[in-house]
């Protein structure tokens, strides 16, 4: 299963053509292929400004299991930013928190966001290629 970050939902809900949104549509279709982490529903639902579309992505989302953050998961997201500062690299905690997620349940995560480059670079977080 790969976790499935805002990013990539934006990119494939924006209607744009991108290699990301074909790869996207591709593998949604595929039985048991996509989580959702927690924060990543709030992230993509807080954006959308139409009560009907929000409420169709919010259909579409649920349909997928969602990862929610244990104790154990703040406190390993805690763990990382502060290693992530001590190497010079500062990301938003919202993001440290979704790597926390991936990195606990064992799952990498699809991202179009370089935060996560940075924090794969010095942690155990694996990042889907397509």
């Amino acid at each position: 299963m790969i976790l499935v970050e805002s990013s990539v939902w934006i990119d494939f809900l924006t209607h744009q053509p991108s290699p990301h949104r074909v790869h996207f549509g591709e593998i949604l279709r595929l039985a048991g292929a996509v989580g959702v982490p927690g924060p990543v529903v709030q992230e993509v639902l807080q954006g959308i400004r139409d009560p009907y579309m929000f409420e169709q992505v919010r259909q579409t989302m649920e349909d997928f299991p969602i990862f929610h953050a244990q104790t154990s998961t703040y406190l390993r997201a805690a763990r990382l930013y502060r290693q992530l500062r001590t190497k010079g690299a500062t990301v938003p905690s919202g993001d440290v928190t979704i790597a926390a997620i991936a990195i606990e349940t064992d799952h990498e995560l699809y991202t179009l966001d370089h935060h996560f480059q940075r924090i794969a670079q010095h942690s155990a977080l694996r990042l889907y290629h397509p």
